[in-house]
C-alpha cells in the first residue's frame, strides 16, 4: 500500500527518441505521485541528438504535451508532466525530436494507438518540398505535434498519394494533428504519409 515512486522502464527508439514507461507496482491499493524528469528524458535521447535539442513529450495516459530542452540542466520539467497511477496501473511517454520543416515545429508522435508509439515508423521523417514526409509500417492513428494551431485548416494530408482527413487538436502549447491508416485494399500495412505544412 501507500504511496511512493514509479518503476521506470527506457527504450531507445530505431530512428530517434524513445519510451519513457512507468509502473506502479505497488501492492493492493498503492499508488504513484511521480512525475518525468530531464534525467529521464535524458535517457533515451543525448543533449545534442536533435538539431534544435527540442523534444515533444506525448502521456498516452493524460493525452498531455509538454516540449522540452533536451539540453536544459534543471532536474524538473517546467511546467511538470505528473505521473499518477492506481492501483497496477501505467503510463508510457513518448519522447520525439522537434524539427522545423517550411518554419513550422514539429514531433512525429508515432502510433498513438500502440503501446510502442515510435516502433511503427521506418524512418524519422524527411523533409520534401514543405512538407514532412514518414514511411509507416503498419495500420493505426498516426500523431504529429505542430508548433501551430491553425483554426478549422489542419494541412493537407496524403496517404499513399491520396488525399486523407486528418483532425487537428489545440494543445496547451500547439496542437495534435491525427491521421488515421488504415489497410482498406492493400494487402499490409505498409504507408507513405506526405504532410504539407
Amino acid at each position: 500500500g501507500g504511496t511512493g515512486k514509479a518503476l521506470r522502464v527506457f527504450s531507445k527508439a530505431a530512428h530517434g527518441g524513445g519510451l519513457l514507461g512507468y509502473w506502479n507496482i505497488r501492492s493492493e491499493d498503492g499508488k504513484v505521485e511521480d512525475e518525468v524528469t530531464i534525467s529521464d528524458v535524458l535517457q533515451v535521447v543525448a543533449k545534442d541528438s536533435t538539431p534544435s535539442s527540442e523534444v515533444a513529450l506525448f502521456s498516452q495516459k493524460s493525452k498531455e504535451i509538454r516540449i522540452v530542452n533536451a539540453a536544459a540542466a534543471g532536474g524538473s520539467l517546467t511546467p511538470k508532466l505528473p505521473v499518477e497511477l492506481g492501483a497496477f496501473e501505467f503510463d508510457l511517454v513518448t519522447v520525439a525530436p522537434i524539427l522545423s520543416i517550411a518554419g513550422v515545429k514539429v514531433a512525429l508522435l508515432g502510433l498513438i494507438d500502440k503501446y510502442n508509439t515510435l516502433a511503427g515508423l521506418t524512418s524519422s521523417g524527411r523533409a520534401a518540398d514543405g512538407a514532412l514526409e514518414v514511411d509507416v509500417k503498419s495500420t493505426g492513428e498516426l500523431a504529429l505535434w505542430l508548433g501551430e494551431y491553425k483554426e478549422g485548416s489542419p494541412p493537407r494530408v496524403t496517404v499513399d498519394g491520396e488525399e486523407v482527413k486528418a483532425t487537428a487538436e489545440r494543445c496547451r502549447i500547439g496542437s495534435l494533428l491525427t491521421v488515421p491508416l488504415e489497410v482498406g485494399g492493400k494487402p499490409e500495412g505498409s504507408f507513405a504519409v506526405r504532410i504539407a505544412l
